[in-house]
């Protein structure tokens, strides 16, 4: 399998690179998140901003605005992977994001030592397009 992704990798930043060459960073400057990849060919990925508040109802499905904001820029989606030389592709059967479900996901990998950098084409994100830059560093037992 993919010997190399295998672990938990904890999420550095992320970039959203326009087509213009504007860059924006949808989870601000310090986002949460963790990559697993499995040697037995599964993944799961969450990200967040690093920022958010917590719900003040205290219920766990929140109130219509608290359930509004927890989600905005919220992604997590689990599935099957495989590595194909400088490409990860993630085939989703959950996600935040349904219409992810049952696609192939592509990544570019960028792996040097403990760093992982996965670049995606450019996709619909927040009215444009626009591909996304993920930092990750590998985490240690």
């Amino acid at each position: 399998m993919a010997d190399s992704l295998v672990g938990t990798w904890e999420l550095v930043s992320v970039e959203r690179r326009a087509v213009d060459g504007t860059v924006t960073h949808p989870l601000g400057s310090a986002p949460v998140g963790r990559l697993t990849y499995t040697d037995d060919g599964y993944m799961q990925a969450i990200l967040m901003p690093g920022d958010r508040a917590p719900f003040e109802s205290g219920d766990i499905y929140g109130t219509p605005e608290e359930r509004q904001r927890g989600a905005e820029h919220f992604v997590a989606y689990a599935g099957r992977y495989e590595k194909r030389g400088d490409t990860v592709f993630h085939y989703p059967d959950a996600s935040y994001f349904p219409n992810w479900v049952g696609q192939e996901l592509s990544r570019i990998i960028d792996l040097n030592g403990d760093r992982l950098i996965l670049a995606t084409k450019p996709e619909k994100a927040g009215g444009g397009d626009s591909a996304a830059h993920l930092v990750w560093q590998r985490r240690q037992p």
